[in-house]
């Protein structure tokens, strides 16, 4: 190929990535009417301009009379750079597309609901700019998940340095769903946990992860222990937290969804894998302390709450039951240091999460949420932050009953009845107007700066 037609070839590439760059923001903003994610998609909007005006400056710098080497070189790059902002394109396009999937996005629309009333409560107590909210997308995968800075998503190559570090930067969070959350959106309320993980990171400077590790390595080492106790709570202490959020905005039901994704067999329930999850038995004990904690009984709690089971009928290792008995013996020690009690900011987990014991309690919120599901007239939506939460609770309540002792045949047609009720409602329950980033324009600016002086870092010799 001529040099010429070369630098024609990658001319035509860009332009045509920017206008479907261009066109799909222009289409994901008009479609966006409630204006839910504006600031997102203006933030990556300036990353992706500033990363291809990297690319067609490079471009506009090859002149005649230029060795047909480095023109060659040159496009390389400039096609390198590209590939760069696909991807980066594609990883939240793909995501946002999913609202345009019929079988997607009624679910989507509620998972929207549900995830600003579980965020939002932090930023009104605390008085700090409000963030933008994470996107919720289905996955498949067995549970949810957090895109935020210390977990990127597995689909991102590992030696994919560059797109890594900027969904990592990038203020666009993102929240994954597994896929029973279509057929049962009552499961939704797995957003509590995934939600607890954007705010840890996100209020109060991000202060909250370090803090809360350092309070439970030491509630730990207070009560000794084996060896290593005090690092395996320390690295539990992430997960512990965002289970107490979750409890704290949904309630029972977040100790529901995990008794349905964790139990199993004795020694699955008390096996420590050194994962950043403490055994089963120990989450699960974790999240039902902090409930009663913060004043729900659990044999009162909606949905009902199956009892753990006594340690010494285990059927496991006498060494096994020993070393379970002896993280059991910790969790009293450390939910006080999940619930806020001793935490060096000026709130506590009821204050993030806009807790009330009457949303939870019998005859509360969620039992009421409950009865409008069941009852024969459709239920009403209420314009309220907390509403749609506690409604997702209600509907997972509700599931609760109808599986507890109905035909499969009748149970099947009540299932489907509760998710088109739960959806219609949730997905008119959510409060009006934008919800905005406080990231002013200089912020992104600055972001999309850094990486675009990233992007022309690329090799044009980078090997695939």
């Amino acid at each position: 190929m001529r040099p010429g037609p070369r630098v024609e070839q990658s001319r035509v590439d860009l332009e045509r990535l920017e206008n479907g760059v261009h066109a799909w923001l222009a289409r994901r903003r008009r479609d966006d009417a409630k204006k839910r994610y504006d600031s997102q998609l203006r933030c990556l909007e300036t990353v992706l301009d500033a990363t291809l005006q990297v690319v067609a400056g490079g471009l506009d710098g090859i002149a005649a009379p230029t060795p047909d080497q480095e023109i060659y070189e040159a496009c390389r790059l400039a096609d390198r750079q590209m590939v760069f902002a696909r991807r980066l394109w594609e990883f939240y396009r793909e995501k946002w597309d999913q609202r345009d999937d019929r079988g997607l996005s009624e679910v989507l629309t509620a998972a929207d609901e549900i995830v600003w009333s579980c965020y939002r409560p932090p930023f009104d107590h605390s008085g700090e700019p409000l963030r933008a909210p994470p996107l919720p997308y289905i996955v498949s995968d067995f549970s949810a998940y957090a895109v935020a800075t210390t977990n990127v998503p597995p689909q991102l190559r590992s030696e994919d340095r560059l797109l890594r570090q900027t969904v990592e930067e990038l203020p666009v969070p993102l929240i994954g769903l597994p896929y029973v959350c279509v057929a049962q959106p009552w499961w939704l309320t797995l957003v509590g946990h995934e939600v607890g993980h954007h705010v840890a990171y996100t209020v109060y400077g991000g202060a909250i992860p370090a803090m809360i590790s350092d309070l439970v390595a030491a509630a730990a080492r207070a009560l000794g222990g084996e060896a290593g106790s005090e690092e395996r709570w320390r690295r539990w202490s992430h997960e512990l937290f965002a289970d107490a959020y979750a409890v704290a905005v949904v309630g029972a039901a977040h100790v529901w969804l995990l008794r349905e994704l964790l139990y199993g067999s004795d020694e699955a329930m008390t096996r420590d894998d050194a994962s950043a999850y403490p055994p089963a038995l120990v989450r699960i004990a974790s999240a039902v302390a902090v409930m009663e904690e913060m004043g729900v009984a659990s044999e009162r709690a909606l949905p009902r709450i199956s009892p753990l089971p006594n340690v010494r009928s285990l059927s496991v290792s006498g060494e096994d039951r020993r070393r379970i008995e002896g993280l059991l013996a910790v969790v009293p020690a450390v939910v006080p240091t999940l619930t806020g009690r001793e935490w060096a900011i000026e709130a506590t987990l009821a204050d993030l999460s806009g807790w009330s014991s009457d949303h939870f309690a019998p005859a509360g919120t969620v039992e009421w949420w409950q009865r409008q599901f069941a009852a024969r007239g459709e239920p009403s939506a209420e314009p309220a932050l907390e509403a749609p939460r506690l409604a997702g609770a209600g509907a997972l309540a509700e599931w609760d009953d109808v599986v507890a002792g109905t035909e499969p045949a009748v149970c099947s047609a009540r299932g489907a009845r509760l998710r088109q009720r739960m959806l219609s409602v949730v997905s008119g329950c959510g409060e009006e107007g934008k919800r905005e980033s406080a990231a002013r324009p200089a912020d992104v600016g600055e972001l999309a700066q850094r990486i675009a002086r990233e992007v022309s870092q690329i090799s044009a010799s980078e090997p695939e």
